[in-house]
């Protein structure tokens, strides 16, 4: 019996162990990496507001991909940041193809329009989320 206690005595400090050594080796979080991806939320937001009027939809949208880009850029080389950077490239890869298929389009409807932007507003919200969590 007193094995089997010993047995889980180490077991638990065992999985506590590798927590903290995955929490130790995470990146920290980082304050740019942040107002980057909370930039990219807010000119959704904005975007969704202006799905009705192309021409402020139109230079919003490419603003968005500007910024999907430079957060993906900004997370690349950051030491224990694959998370951050996986989730930063598949938001630019949305924020892209939203962006391409309004260039190829001309009437693009409303519809298609909330919807494409309130799936990278919940990528966004998600992706905040994410680094929100990070140990300080």
């Amino acid at each position: 019996m007193k094995k089997l206690i010993v047995l889980y005595f180490l077991i638990f400090i065992g999985l506590n162990g590798c927590a903290l050594y995955e929490a130790y080796n995470m990146a920290k979080f980082d304050n740019i990496e942040y107002a980057l991806i909370n930039k990219v939320h807010s000119l959704t937001e904005i975007a969704l507001s202006q799905c009705e009027n192309k021409n402020r939809l139109n230079i919003t949208r490419k603003h968005i991909y500007n910024k999907t880009m430079e957060f993906e850029n900004y997370t690349q080389y950051i030491p224990n940041n694959q998370e951050a950077f996986k989730l930063a490239t598949n938001i630019t890869k949305l924020s892209k193809q939203t962006n391409d298929f309004y260039d190829k389009n001309n009437k693009v409807s409303t519809v298609y329009c909330k919807a494409k932007f309130n799936q990278i507003l919940n990528s966004s919200i998600k992706i905040q989320q994410v680094i929100g969590k990070k140990p300080r």
